[in-house]
């Protein structure tokens, strides 16, 4: 009898230990449930906040495209009026010693093509001007060089596609200038005197 109390109350423990291994493994889902409830509910709240963001930033995108339209509307028209000038105007980088932007009169008043003045160094550059003006190239440049000196203007005389000299008003105005004082840029606008 005692043995069949033990073996009734190891049967009875048993299946109170199974009983409450299910109940354990139960709440343990439900709890698992709960923790990817919250976790979808934090989800949700995160995506419809990226959503706005990006709403945002699709409407921030749309007014730059809008803008850099019309700022590329504008300096199409400014060049056109540049072009329609009787003048050269060029932008020079001289930390590089190239031409950033020039208008298309180079071709109709000197005859020298996009290519060409592109390959140009500053050395070459100075080709282009009569001999006997470097010295008014190399005034123009000690008087730049002083910080407070941004413009300078002269008379000079540029060689023409075909040999011929053109005499031409140099305006030369400095831009930008570097930490050391020294230019940076610098635009230069020729008019024809002939």
């Amino acid at each position: 009898m005692i043995r069949r109390g033990t073996k009734k109350f190891v049967e009875d423990a048993k299946r109170i230990i199974d009983e409450n291994i299910h109940v354990a493994r139960f709440n343990e889902t439900l709890h698992s449930i709960d923790k990817l409830k919250t976790k979808h509910i934090e989800l949700t709240e995160e995506n419809s906040k990226l959503n706005h963001i990006n709403d945002n930033l699709k409407e921030l995108v749309f007014s730059l495209n809008e803008s850099n339209k019309i700022f590329n509307d504008q300096i199409t028209f400014l060049e056109e009026i540049i072009n329609s000038l009787q003048v050269i105007v060029s932008i020079k980088d001289l930390n590089r010693h190239n031409l950033l932007w020039y208008n298309q009169n180079y071709k109709r008043l000197l005859g020298y093509q996009h290519k060409e003045l592109q390959e140009l160094n500053s050395e070459e550059a100075m080709s282009f001007y009569h001999p006997e003006d470097h010295e008014k190239i190399n005034e123009r440049n000690k008087l730049i060089a002083n910080a407070s000196n941004n413009r300078y203007s002269c008379i000079i005389r540029l060689r023409h596609v075909n040999g011929k000299w053109v005499k031409m008003n140099s305006d030369y105005i400095v831009l930008k200038r570097n930490p050391d004082g020294s230019q940076s840029q610098a635009m230069e606008i020729l008019k024809n005197m002939e």
